[in-house]
């Protein structure tokens, strides 16, 4: 169970997200992190991450592995979604 209400989660990705259309030409806004590399500072293994979307779940009901979706004019294939049951899902995506 979340603990804060969902009209949280439109101020927070008001302030910090990206806009996203989706596959059926409507949008949301989500926040967009790049792939990124790092090196764990205890083991030395290097780390590295596929870019993804983090969104409010109650938007993306309609994406699943397969569905595209458009951000800055570039196209992007959804190969995951998982929500983390506060109300947020995170997306894999890869460039189409």
């Amino acid at each position: 169970m979340a603990f804060y209400d969902f009209d949280d989660l439109d101020v927070f990705f008001a302030d910090f997200a990206d806009t996203v259309t989706l596959s059926g030409g409507s949008t949301i806004e989500a926040m967009v992190d790049d792939a990124q590399e790092y090196v764990d500072s205890i083991t030395g293994e290097v780390i590295t991450t596929e870019p993804s979307i983090t969104a409010k779940t109650r938007d993306v009901t309609t994406l699943f592995r397969g569905s595209t979706v458009t951000i800055n004019g570039v196209t992007w294939n959804i190969l995951d979604k998982r929500s983390d049951r506060t109300g947020i899902s995170i997306l894999r995506i890869s460039k189409q």
